[in-house]
């Protein structure tokens, strides 16, 4: 239920007029059960690559993915998967994808950016450097940092990525795991990126620190 009403906040506030879809995957909602939750994400790649094989079989095109933290370790394994059973006909139709809090890492999503090969042409991280949540992950996984609380764009180099940080925008509410969802000025900055009316940049910018003026 917590899922869905942010699905529909965001067809809101990201003023969604095109056909939106919500995959869930089973999670114990707990941080204890942490570890089942990674499972479950491995579980469910299967069925969200067939769901995204179902929604492009009409040659629908221009796929755009909102994944949040441990979704968006779902949403990269399913990319991946795509790419290694030589689904090029579908990796190409997804072409936006914004990983929010994306609780990865760092070495495991260059893994996984490097099978993928050709990433979507829009592809975006939001990262903060405040993310209690994703603090507690990297506690769990040994001190490991994790993708969503990157703040150089070094740490993505190579990758054909867009790095926002949005750790100017933190206020603390919901332990700065949800910033993108929370601030108008992240969801603003976003609506400019998917629709393409961001400011103009020379190239392709590897780092965007999103601020609230």
């Amino acid at each position: 239920m917590k899922s869905l009403l942010r699905f529909a906040q965001i067809n809101v506030d990201f003023q969604q007029n095109a056909c939106s879809l919500l995959f869930a995957w089973t999670s114990a909602n707990d941080p204890r059960a942490y570890m089942y939750d990674r499972d479950s994400v491995l579980v469910a790649r299967d069925d969200l690559a067939e769901l995204l094989d179902t929604v492009t079989r009409n040659n629908t095109r221009d796929v755009a993915i909102i994944a949040h933290s441990m979704g968006a370790f779902l949403v990269m394994e399913t990319l991946r998967q795509i790419a290694l059973t030589g689904r090029q006909d579908l990796g190409a139709r997804i072409t936006w994808v914004a990983l929010v809090s994306p609780d990865i890492d760092p070495d495991v999503f260059r893994a996984q950016a490097k099978a993928i090969e050709d990433l979507p042409p829009e592809f975006y991280i939001l990262s903060a450097r405040q993310d209690r949540a994703l603090s507690l992950s990297s506690f769990l996984t040994g001190g490991r940092g994790r993708v969503g609380m990157i703040q150089s764009p070094e740490q993505v180099a190579g990758l054909d990525v867009t790095l926002l940080d949005l750790s100017d925008l933190a206020d603390g509410s919901g332990g700065d795991h949800s910033i993108a969802f929370r601030s108008p000025a992240a969801i603003q900055a976003l609506i400019d990126l998917s629709d393409g009316t961001s400011p103009p940049l020379d190239g392709r910018p590897e780092l965007l620190r999103i601020t609230s003026n």
